[in-house]
């Protein structure tokens, strides 16, 4: 009885949330895709929450603020993930690094550092200027020997982006891959899929604008 109840749950959430990237899809002139297209039109969404387990339900692809990107629908373990990527192909190759608030779940915290064990606090040094509010909230995680790299790339414009949204998107970047996610335990609304994309467009922008 709890695997049906569990699985008729499931099948809601995986319809509502269709509803929702379709309404994206046919506000912002996006390709909608289901999880047979999946494979054969969208680039290969990686990150912490790629796995063997992990399954892609459905994805829609377009064009917002000069970026091209991909929005997807991923579920892993007892999670619903919306991850927006953006191929940063005007930016030299960056080093492997999260920006998360500090209330990220503990349980996908510890798989983010699993996959990046090395990974550090980056030290706040008082020659940054990061706002006290963003030292107190959000921690910036990467490999010891690339502190100096993210300490010239992140400055007070892009902070300010950081700090806007209400809802605490997790940051991964790697290489020329940005990855912006949210996770939930229900579906996500239409509205909800727009709200992360434009901030991950806008982020982008703040990136390569440095």
């Amino acid at each position: 009885m709890g695997r049906l109840l569990s699985n008729i749950y499931k099948f809601s959430t995986r319809n509502l949330s269709k509803n929702a990237f379709l309404e994206h899809a046919a506000l912002n002139d996006a390709d909608f895709l289901t999880s047979r297209e999946i494979p054969n039109y969208c680039p290969p969404i990686r990150g912490f929450t790629s796995s063997l387990k992990h399954k892609d339900i459905h994805c829609c692809v377009g064009s917002f603020l000069s970026n091209n990107y991909t929005v997807l629908h991923r579920e892993l373990d007892d999670k619903v993930f919306i991850i927006v990527h953006i191929g940063l192909s005007n930016l030299s190759n960056m080093r492997h690094c999260y920006i998360l608030h500090n209330s990220t779940s503990n349980v996908i915290f510890e798989r983010m550092m699993s996959l990046h064990p090395h990974h550090n606090y980056l030290p706040i040094s008082p020659k940054l200027d990061f706002p006290p509010s963003f030292n107190k909230d959000f921690s910036i995680l990467t490999k010891p020997a690339d502190f100096l790299h993210w300490q010239n790339i992140i400055n007070r414009d892009l902070i300010k982006i950081i700090e806007t949204p209400k809802i605490h998107y997790i940051h991964e970047i790697n290489g020329k891959d940005l990855y912006v996610y949210s996770y939930y335990k229900d579906a996500p609304k239409g509205k909800t899929v727009d709200a992360q994309v434009g901030y991950t467009c806008l982020f982008a922008n703040g990136l390569i604008s440095n």
